[in-house]
């Protein structure tokens, strides 16, 4: 009956330690990868230029509209002469 009881207090008490731990762990884990996520979209964020920087894509793409509207104009004036 004693032993009984022990055992039934030893089984509540382990459980009741073992959800503890169970949360614990699982916030911990939860607020470490919310660290990541931030720390990934920070780098992210910080990755891409700010507006004020000229885009290389954007100044490539019009010194090609440039070029070509030159090589246009040659074509046109050799056709005239």
């Amino acid at each position: 009956m004693v032993l009984e009881l022990v055992y039934e207090f030893r089984a509540d008490w382990i459980m009741k330690w073992f959800q503890k731990c169970f949360w614990i762990i699982w916030v911990m884990s939860r607020s470490v990868l919310g660290w990541f996520d931030s720390l990934t979209n920070m780098i992210n964020n910080n990755s891409k230029l700010p507006k004020d920087v000229p885009d290389w894509s954007e100044e490539k793409r019009r010194q090609r509209e440039e070029r070509r509207i030159e090589k246009g104009e040659q074509r046109r004036k050799e056709k005239n002469e």
